[in-house]
């Protein structure tokens, strides 16, 4: 395998690309075979993770449209399985531009979840450098594993940050003590935005969900969605590298009330957390989603 030509192909974020090379240079020996596993395994979480939020939606035919599209390419796997969508059957009611959107939304997704597996354990000894200015937004989180994703390197495995993004988080900080700036992250991703360096939204974080919680979700939080912004409230969601069913975090902040919540799952046990002991109906739907 050319490691040059590969890493090129991370660089310039062409993840898809970079996976496909792999299978097609594989040499037959253990170590490719598992790494091509732990790959599949990968893009099979990621796949359920998304099928399940369209489910939680109700975008039952975006649903089956995902899961389709991974057995047409990888064929029967259990965790994208476990969702019995078979009667589903996507029809023309779903405009072509909307299909296309959707395949191209989620191949970003995917293509980021291989990344992580195979720079492990394929190019030794390649990691992006890390951002020392995390451990300001964190000074008194020494649990935090600064190798965790939610360190967010300058550049997270080939993809630019939008430091015009920072640049403005540093504005709103000077200026106010709000949260305004969640409003213009909608698409974005958190370690995009550097969203856990932000010190005021990290503080409110951390009064919410206590010192030992908040590490938790920062330690954690890996394979994360793009951040939405509607109807005046502002969602983050994000999961454990490897194991997105069982353990999976959501933030939200309601803009009318200018109220925090998050939400906290390890397998069966999900915590709930409201600054102001109000609900959220989006805490709520997400805390339902067994």
């Amino acid at each position: 395998m050319n490691i040059e030509y590969y890493a090129k192909m991370i660089e310039r974020g062409d993840y898809i690309a970079a996976y496909d090379y792999i299978i097609s240079h594989a040499d037959g020996s253990q170590e490719t075979k598992d790494v091509i596993s732990n790959c599949l395994n990968m893009i099979a979480e990621q796949y359920a993770y998304q099928i399940r939020e369209s489910v939680r939606s109700g975008e039952m035919q975006s649903a089956k449209l995902m899961q389709d599209e991974f057995h047409s390419k990888y064929g029967k796997h259990t965790v994208v399985d476990q969702f019995k969508l078979d009667d589903i059957s996507v029809t023309n009611s779903m405009p072509e531009s909307q299909i296309s959107s959707f395949i191209k939304r989620y191949k970003k997704e995917i293509g980021i979840a291989v990344v992580a597996i195979v720079i492990g354990l394929v190019v030794l000894n390649y990691k992006p450098q890390q951002n020392s200015d995390y451990a300001e937004g964190a000074a008194d989180t020494t649990a935090v594993d600064t190798n965790s994703a939610a360190s967010y390197p300058d550049e997270y495995e080939g993809k630019t940050v939008d430091t015009s993004l920072v640049e403005g988080t540093t504005s709103q900080e000077s200026n106010s003590n709000n949260l305004d700036f969640l409003k213009e992250l909608k698409g974005k991703y958190p370690y995009e935005a550097k969203l856990f360096n932000n010190s005021i939204f990290t503080q409110r974080l951390k009064n919410l969900l206590g010192n030992s919680r908040y590490n938790f979700l920062i330690k954690t939080w890996a394979v994360e969605t793009p951040m939405a912004f509607a109807n005046n409230i502002f969602l983050a969601e994000g999961c454990q590298e490897h194991n997105c069913a069982g353990t999976n975090f959501i933030i939200a902040v309601d803009f009318s009330k200018d109220v925090m919540y998050a939400g906290i799952r390890e397998e069966e046990n999900v915590e709930t957390y409201s600054e102001d002991g109000s609900t959220s109906t989006e805490i709520s739907d997400w805390a339902g989603n067994n």
